[in-house]
């Protein structure tokens, strides 16, 4: 097979899947899915605006806030209605996807908001309306969490998918867990902290932790083992093959968070590598590559194989 004809084969079979899925919603999927899109394009909006507009991309008061909140927040949102047409639906199924949805689109303007009055979102007791503001993206954060946690109890219940794709979205979910957990823990150590958001980056560890690291890294394996277990269902491997190919890349995936989470708490720069932090990072580079050689091993191989486990 070509190469042009491999690539096309690969990316068809996540676009078929989400085809299925969309063809087959129910009506909270749909609410939740418009949702997604309505605050990816948000998002997008705003990196066009702070292309015209200008100004830091850090900070407190940045554009950049609007931007990877708004496509962070609606990939999530997507990515759990998705998960939850996987299920068997129940009502409670339903209820923990909208969670996540409404949730985020709450989340997502009120940050939008801050930043077009030009204020901070998050740490801001300015005034009784700003620190009300920050309270209620407590709430907001907390309604999509429990979302979170109910979709994932569900998808440990019974899931009715390819091996290597239960592995992928019950992993994905533990750690999109984790990065809920992460994200209280930047808002607990910017309260501790008990200084202006102008003052310090509130998201800052000791000397020199990026809290943000790891919980962007923790935010999106809920997209990124899902998306190579649709991928790798493209591919002439057997289901077994594909179920390790993911285990592998989980492997790595973790390997990576756990590496984030310890050079972040104990107050490290992302590159100021300790001994175990690195030798951490390589063997998750290595299980990433076995798992990426494998798929493209597999796509470029002839007749497929038998796809019982």
């Amino acid at each position: 097979m070509d190469r042009r004809g491999t690539l096309l084969r690969l990316a068809s079979s996540p676009r078929d899947a989400f085809r299925r899925a969309w063809s087959s919603r129910r009506p909270y999927q749909t609410v939740c899915w418009v949702i997604g899109l309505a605050l990816m394009l948000s998002g997008l909006y705003h990196l066009g605006v702070f292309l015209v507009d200008g100004g830091a991309w850090k900070g407190p008061v940045s554009w950049r806030k609007p931007v990877t909140f708004g496509l962070s927040f609606g990939l999530t949102a997507v990515t759990i209605a998705w998960i939850a047409g996987l299920l068997r639906y129940r009502r409670y199924v339903a209820v923990g996807a909208l969670a996540v949805a409404v949730g985020s689109l709450v989340e997502v303007l009120l940050v939008t908001m801050q930043r077009w009055r030009g204020v901070p979102s998050h740490f801001n007791d300015a005034s009784p309306f700003d620190a009300g503001v920050f309270a209620l993206m407590g709430v907001t954060v907390a309604v999509i969490a429990a979302g979170i946690i109910v979709v994932t109890v569900a998808a440990f219940r019974q899931f009715d998918a390819s091996p290597a794709m239960v592995v992928a979205v019950r992993v994905g979910l533990v750690v999109l867990i984790a990065a809920q957990a992460l994200g209280g823990a930047i808002i607990a150590n910017g309260i501790g902290i008990d200084r202006p958001p102008a003052d310090t980056d509130l998201a800052i560890f000791g000397a020199a932790g990026v809290m943000k690291l790891p919980h962007a890294v923790t935010m999106h394996a809920i997209q990124v083992l899902p998306l190579l277990a649709l991928m790798l269902g493209g591919t002439a491997l057997s289901a077994r093959r594909q179920r390790n190919l993911i285990w592998f890349a989980s492997a790595g995936y973790l390997g990576l968070t756990v590496a984030t989470g310890l050079q972040t708490f104990q107050g490290r720069a992302p590159f100021d590598l300790t001994p175990a932090a690195g030798a951490l990072l390589l063997l998750s580079a290595a299980a990433l590559a076995v798992a990426t050689l494998g798929l493209v091993a597999g796509s470029f191989a002839g007749k497929p194989q038998d796809s019982t486990v």
